[in-house]
């Protein structure tokens, strides 16, 4: 009998041990995926009237996008996230050159995942 229930136990926490990996590795994928566009679509480098200008991150249009990726991305495998992005610090005439992300993510009552990530715009040595 004792069997019995020490394996049914052992398959709950295997089951439980799955689930917690699944989730953590869809998180760290969502994280890994913001290099691949969602900042990049958020750069302005014309002004109004066509003029190239320096570019800088719109951060209305970041906020945007940010929120369509992780609804998609993210939402699936935690319980809520937040997010928060800092450019005030690296403001140059139009807009920020370089934001701060700092993500906060609880997957379950027993884990959670935080992590930060800094995207710059840099010039080019041929420009």
């Amino acid at each position: 009998m004792f069997h019995y229930l020490f394996s049914g136990l052992a398959l709950i926490a295997t089951v439980f041990l799955f689930n917690q990996q699944y989730c953590m590795k869809g998180s760290m994928n969502a994280y890994f995926g913001l290099y691949r566009g969602a900042f990049d679509s958020s750069v302005i480098s014309l002004s109004s009237t066509g003029e190239k200008i320096y570019p800088y991150f719109e951060l209305n249009e970041l906020h945007s996008q940010l929120d369509r990726y992780f609804e998609r991305n993210l939402k699936p495998y935690c319980r809520y996230y937040t997010y928060e992005i800092n450019g005030s610090k690296y403001m140059s005439e139009f807009g920020p050159s370089k934001v701060v992300l700092d993500l906060s993510v609880k997957i379950d009552d027993f884990s959670s995942l935080n992590k930060s990530a800094v995207f710059e715009i840099r010039r080019n040595a041929n420009e």
